[in-house]
């Protein structure tokens, strides 16, 4: 068989304990699969300095791998090691299954949590009550599943259609637009280089590459002026500005929008540039000397310091020396000393000089570079980006107040801004978590990044406070903020006076947070760009939204495909809803395309349903398949019970969406069509999980769920027909019937039973919490279409043929434990044809079971031919000959006294007869006492049968006992040889005495005749 072909299977266990139990999944899987070609993990083949290796080796080709799991699995070493490392090995190759076996009842631990598991957590191999070789075929059936992806129950989720992003080129090319606002353009250069496709990319775009390189070493060569520095890289600006204007997206990659958003939002790590710095601007010009130092406001006017504050020529020389020095070794990259001369300077002489400060900010920046100034801002202390606010703030200041002002005058703030945004972009992109995918399992398998991403969004703001107002991270941190990043920022939603009110997760109030922040954009845009800005900070929170719920249906349907279940979906849609709604409250939905709206967005994914297409024709698209409403006990639209986990309030939400798009009178409107949507959803459901577990109800083997699981899921279903009849009475007939004839017994379980005289339900469904008999009384009630008495019908059918007749025919005959189980089935079946409809079949049961005893002896006939209770322990509670009268009384022609007489005569005449040929020996010398004691007893009954039934074979043994032709001596003998006419003596014992009961027996034969019509008079045969 080719190599490809075959299947590798992994057998993870703790061969201290697990040992028997892997074996066993080997044979099953082997016997199973035979057809097939497998190749199995054998550790006891491999050295153990080479166990690891080999494994590695295996497991990167392996097609299934089972973990044996019980109380020692994780406590082995390589056990952990052979885990992690399949769960590794399954990210990166999907087609790998892993399998948990249950093999001793331990609590699974997180790491295997979302695996499938078989058999059952709560049902191990070894020591359960079913037996081990079924529990190993459940096992083997499971693994036959993953391994060849058999049909499902449930439908897969369809992956998702379309790109991931859906951006329009003219979005990207408007912020490409604003990128040349960058002092470095550098990274603008190599980010067009990474959208354009390679072959269609124009030469204009090398071509100003190279002259922006060029100029940017001339101007550090030559020390070129600020201005001509300026005029220069602003003709570069524009030219590359019409390139950007006139590029197609014909010239892009097909990957572009998501090459696009991975580094504009950082969701991919952002590659650094080779000068992080090149953005700023390296002062060349002459060395203003300062006038004055820094001194306390009041000795400017107090007499006392009159000419104090001045630089005397000393230290106007040693601050013209120092800055010179600091601007050479800035020039040769040795920053560290730059900085120390301009320390020494601030320290020593501490001037009023604009450009002393803005070496100071430039040697710090190029000494400790941006990176490593940001994380000690979110990690650490923050004491070096406090450097950098203090450095700036001083420049600011004198640059101001025109004390000794740079060339370059603020330009260098906004580069320095410009760096410190552009690291902690490169901070922020190394966080790959996603608030949509990382829930269920993912959310601790993730590092908890939310406290280092806050400090950055406040990082951001503090540079724009101090250093210099720049938009760069704070486009990014304002899409944070707003839940189109990497954290949920939202702990719940509100409806409060009419108004969508949103509780954060953090210690600020989230809307406040990022209206300070669009503040903050909008006081640095013109105002003529306020919209523009905000247009785009919309955009950018919608397109991540719509990628999010991109992602999120690919997850999904990867999962389905796996066999997994890592994803919380409830929360990554609610989640998802929750940020379409802060987005619908920060930036509105006025004036934009359904297509393009936040309430859309989370409407569509709770209603997807009652949507019609966009204008575009692009259908409602929602994630999966939950179901968001349910129908209360009233038929009223509820919340679905799995949302009060999350305290989401869905049917307010959904409220308020809907009046806010359509106004009070569309809710009016809405509100019966989502009835009527959720009307259909329900009972759809309903119908799918009765099915579902009417076709699992058809195995007999281990197939089949267990018998209070099935009633569970039954019972919703139940609920669910009776809240879908309250919702519309008049349309929900068919609902009523469903339950009557499930209730009834028609269907698929038993719901009442007699106990034995009174109608009850079912023990485990009272357990359950369900009275189905109450339920069933309230149904009847209400306009079923079933009569009444057709109902009755058929649940009295139903208890007698599924309940009584399978529990009587599983009495063994004659085993008087079982005689009480018997005589309550009797009873109930009398209680069925009183109480609940009268069917003669049923009372057949009970007169061909205490006439022709199938099982037990129900009737005996005293001496005197009366018939009696038959004595048992403990004592009938019931009065067989009663019930017979009561039956020939209620049915006469069907029940007839004389045949129940014949019956029991005859049982009771072969009884005796059976007991005396038995009993007695048929030698006489050998029968002593006790035997005549027996034979005496037993002519007496055999009278007593006559008397009830006249029969004359029933005098045939008696006769012929008494006449001597039987088993025992009834006459004397004289000298012990001759026999006399005289009673034996020991007859007297029993007070018998034989010529007496001979004579009344031949007097029974010839009298037969008188002594039936005497039974046929107490029969009512004759009158």
């Amino acid at each position: 068989m080719p190599e490809a072909d075959k299947i590798r299977i992994y057998i993870s266990f703790d061969p201290n304990t697990d040992m028997e139990t892997a074996e066993g999944v080997y044979q099953y899987l082997n016997k199973q699969l035979e057809s097939k070609d497998l190749e199995f993990w054998n550790p006891t083949e491999v050295a153990e300095e080479n166990y690891r290796t080999d494994a590695l080796a295996f497991l990167e080709q392996t097609q299934l791998f089972l973990a044996c799991f019980s109380p020692n699995y994780l406590d082995s070493a390589n056990t952990r090691w052979e885990l992690d490392l399949a769960i590794s090995e399954q990210k990166r190759r999907p087609e790998l299954q892993i399998l948990v076996t249950i093999a001793r009842a331990a609590p699974l631990p997180a790491v295997l949590e979302g695996f499938p598991i078989a058999p059952a957590a709560d049902q191990p191999v070894e020591g359960f009550s079913l037996s081990r070789e079924i529990q190993l075929q459940r096992v083997v059936q499971r693994a036959q599943d993953l391994l060849f992806q058999v049909e499902r129950s449930q439908s897969l989720f369809e992956e998702p259609a379309g790109p991931e992003f859906v951006l329009h080129f003219e979005d990207v090319r408007e912020r490409l637009i604003v990128w040349l606002e960058h002092c470095d353009l550098a990274p603008l250069f190599l980010f067009l280089k990474r959208l354009l496709h390679p072959e269609k990319t124009p030469d204009a775009l090398f071509q100003l590459e190279d002259a922006f390189a060029e100029w940017r070493q001339q101007s550090q060569r030559n020390k070129l002026s600020f201005e001509v520095f300026q005029k220069t890289v602003a003709a570069i600006r524009l030219d590359l500005r019409h390139l950007i204007e006139q590029l197609e997206v014909e010239q892009f990659r097909k990957t572009w929008a998501g090459i696009f958003a991975n580094t504009y939002y950082g969701l991919q790590p952002v590659e650094a540039p080779a000068d992080k710095l090149a953005g700023l601007f390296l002062p060349i010009s002459e060395i203003l000397i300062p006038k004055t130092l820094n001194l306390p406001d009041h000795s400017i006017t107090d007499e006392a310091w009159e000419g104090v504050g001045t630089l005397s020529v000393q230290q106007q020389q040693e601050f013209r020396r120092n800055l010179l020095l600091a601007q050479d070794a800035i020039g040769i990259g040795n920053f560290s000393r730059a900085y120390a001369h301009c320390e020494h300077v601030r320290s020593h002489i501490d001037p009023q000089s604009a450009q002393l400060y803005e070496l100071l900010l430039i040697s710090y920046l190029k000494k400790e570079t941006p990176d490593r100034i940001i994380h000690d801002a979110v990690y650490g202390k923050g004491s070096k980006l406090n450097h950098v606010v203090v450095y700036a703030g001083r420049f600011s200041e004198y640059q101001q107040l025109d004390k000794c002002p740079t060339e370059a005058g603020r330009y260098n703030l906004r580069a320095t801004a410009e760096a410190l945004s552009d690291a902690l972009l490169r901070l922020y992109s190394t966080y790959q978590n996603d608030y949509i995918l990382h829930t269920g399992r993912y959310s601790s398998e993730v590092p908890d990044n939310r406290a280092a991403i806050s400090h950055c969004v406040q990082v951001a703001m503090e540079i724009y406070r101090t250093v210099h107002p720049y938009r760069g991270f704070l486009e990014l941190a304002a899409n944070e903020l707003c839940n189109g990043g990497k954290y949920d920022y939202i702990r719940q939603v509100e409806i409060i006076g009419d108004e969508f009110r949103f509780a954060s997760h953090e210690d600020f109030g989230i809307e406040s947070e990022i209206r300070e922040l669009i503040g903050m954009l909008e006081a640095i845009s013109d105002e003529d760009d306020d919209a523009l800005m905000n247009k785009q900070l919309r955009e950018n929170l919608f397109f991540n939204l719509r990628a999010k719920r991109h992602r999120l249906q690919s997850q999904i349907a990867e999962e389905q495909r796996r066999y997994i279940q890592f994803t919380d979906l409830r929360d990554s849609v609610i989640e998802l809803v929750q940020a379409s709604l802060l987005g619908y409250k920060i930036f509105g939905d006025k004036l934009y395309p359904d297509h393009e709206s936040f309430l859309r967005l989370a409407i569509e994914q709770l209603l997807p349903g009652l949507l019609l297409p966009t204008a575009s024709g692009t259908p409602a698209n929602a994630v999966g398949n939950l179901r968001w409403f349910i129908l209360d006990a009233s038929g009223a639209v509820s919340a679905h019970p799995d949302c009060a986990k999350y305290r989401f309030e869905v049917l307010k939400v959904v409220e308020k969406i809907v009046k806010d798009h359509a106004g009070h009178a569309g809710w009016l409107q809405v509100q019966p069509n989502i009835k009527s949507e959720v009307y259909k959803q329900f009972a759809a459901d309903a119908e799918a999980k009765y099915l579902d577990i009417r076709d699992q109800l058809k195995w007999t083997d281990v197939r089949r769920p267990n018998e209070t699981d099935a009633r569970r899921t039954i019972i919703q279903v139940l609920q669910a027909w009776e809240s879908a009849y309250h919702a519309y009475p008049e349309r929900g007939q068919a609902f009523l019937q469903h339950i009557l004839f499930e209730l009834a017994g028609e269907r698929l379980l038993l719901w009442m039973h007699f106990n034995p005289t009174q109608l009850n339900t079912v023990s485990e469904s009272l357990g359950l919490g369900y009275d189905a008999r109450k339920t069933f009384k309230k149904i009847l009630e209400l306009p079923s279409g079933l009569e009444t008495e057709e109902a009755y019908k058929l649940l009295a059918t139903n208890i007698f043929n599924r309940k009584i007749k399978p529990e009587y025919e599983k009495v063994l005959a004659g085993d008087e434990g079982q005689r009480s189980k018997v005589e309550s089935l009797l009873l109930q079946a009398l209680h069925i044809y009183r109480d609940l409809y009268a069917a003669p079949e049923f009372l057949d049961f009970v007169f061909e079971e205490l006439t022709n005893e199938r099982k037990f002896r129900w009737i005996q006939i005293s001496m005197e031919g009366n018939p009696e209770p038959a004595p048992c322990e403990p004592p009938l509670s019931l009065d067989p000959p009663d019930i017979l009268r009561q039956l020939a009384a209620t049915l006469p022609k069907r029940f007839r006294l004389l045949e129940a007489r014949t019956r029991i005569a005859e049982r009771r005449f072969k009884d005796l007869t059976t007991q005396y040929l038995r009993e007695v020996s048929e030698y006489t010398y050998e029968n002593r006492l006790e035997e005549r004691r027996l034979t005496i007893e037993i002519i007496r009954k055999l009278k007593g049968v006559f008397l009830y039934y006249p029969e004359a074979r029933y005098l045939e043994l008696p006769i012929r006992e008494l006449e001597g032709h039987g088993r025992i001596r009834w006459r004397e003998k004289f000298l012990g040889i001759f026999p006399t006419g005289s009673n034996h003596y020991e007859n007297r014992y029993f007070g018998f005495d034989y010529s007496q009961e001979l004579s009344e027996f031949r007097m029974f034969r010839d009298t037969r005749q008188q002594w039936m019509e005497h039974v046929l008079r107490q029969t009512g045969d004759l009158t």
